[in-house]
């Protein structure tokens, strides 16, 4: 099955390129990424860790939601698909977003009012 999704994202690479387009023309773009274990990957232990990246932009009623795998955590991505973007990034503080943050094009915003992320300084003061 997962070779069946993966013709089906080639066959549709156009219309996923329109799609990340798009989400270049909003002003917030949220950026998120978490691990992912792939099984039977070439060239891979089943044990290493690859990343699945969430970008979201637009507004409430309709986001753009768009997932992107990748082998790694590596900021590079991050920063090639956001080289000619204009506008403001919402991430967490992984520092691999620092250098696309410092852009001249880019108002790198953080994303302590998420509550999950602001949650955990309350817990960790509440146990200091």
């Amino acid at each position: 099955m997962c070779n069946w999704l993966m013709h089906v994202y080639k066959s549709s690479m156009d219309l996923m390129n329109l799609m990340w387009n798009d989400l270049l023309e909003y002003p917030l773009i949220g950026i998120d990424e978490t691990s992912v274990q792939v099984l039977k990957e070439p060239g891979r232990k089943n044990t290493t860790k690859s990343y699945m990246w969430v970008f979201r932009g637009g507004c409430r009623s309709s986001p753009l939601v768009l997932f992107q795998y990748q082998a790694t955590r590596s900021p590079v991505y991050v920063e090639e698909l956001l080289k000619d973007y204009n506008g403001i990034i919402q991430t967490d503080d992984y520092s691999g977003y620092a250098k696309t943050g410092k852009s001249e094009n880019i108002i790198h915003a953080g994303c302590l009012a998420y509550a999950p992320h602001a949650h955990r300084k309350f817990i960790d003061a509440e146990k200091a």
